[in-house]
């Protein structure tokens, strides 16, 4: 027979012999095999305690920072707060002078307060003599005047704010109508 006759005979592949595996060498494999499944185990359950360790780290630090967050602020309002209670404990007496001294005290605190406030992202919206825009202000009374343009904000009510970039209290304003 040629080559290429025996390549396409198929009783001439199965006379072909096999490899005998001795069963040593399939033990080994075996345990080879079973001790990088027991290796590969042992890392997986390792990766998983990490994580779960992590889990827990980072959950207690989030718990921390919402817990003692405003820390910081609280610390820099403190001298406002003892400001408050000195001017508490020495009332102005009955002359004009003593009541203008006290208010021209409150008006410091109040500064101070805001500057401690600003500091930390508090804004001030104003909004008197602005046009209405209904993010920032919020109107509860419209009144013609003749002297502004229509929807100028003429009158706060009370004051609006914005931590950093979020408005977190309109301002309460009176607005022109005009009609």
């Amino acid at each position: 027979m040629s080559e290429q006759e025996q390549a396409k005979d198929p009783i001439q592949d199965e006379t072909k012999p096999e490899e005998v595996v001795e069963p040593e060498v399939v033990e080994e494999e075996a345990e080879a095999g079973d001790s990088a499944y027991d290796e590969l185990n042992k890392r997986y359950l390792r990766l998983l305690a990490d994580f779960d360790n992590y889990k827990r780290r980072t959950s207690n630090e989030k718990e921390d920072i919402y817990k003692y967050g405003a820390m910081n602020l609280i610390k820099e309002l403190l001298p406002v707060l003892d400001s408050f209670e000195l001017a508490l404990k020495n009332p102005p007496a009955d002359a004009a002078e003593s009541v203008l001294a006290y208010q021209d005290g409150f008006e410091k605190v109040q500064r101070q307060l805001m500057d401690n406030l600003g500091k930390a992202g508090l804004e001030r919206i104003e909004a008197l003599g602005k046009e209405y825009d209904p993010n920032f202000h919020e109107a509860i009374m419209v009144v013609d005047d003749a002297s502004q343009p229509a929807n100028t904000v003429i009158d706060e009510l009370r004051a609006g704010y914005k931590f950093k970039d979020k408005v977190i209290r309109p301002t309460v304003c009176r607005v022109t109508g005009n009609n």
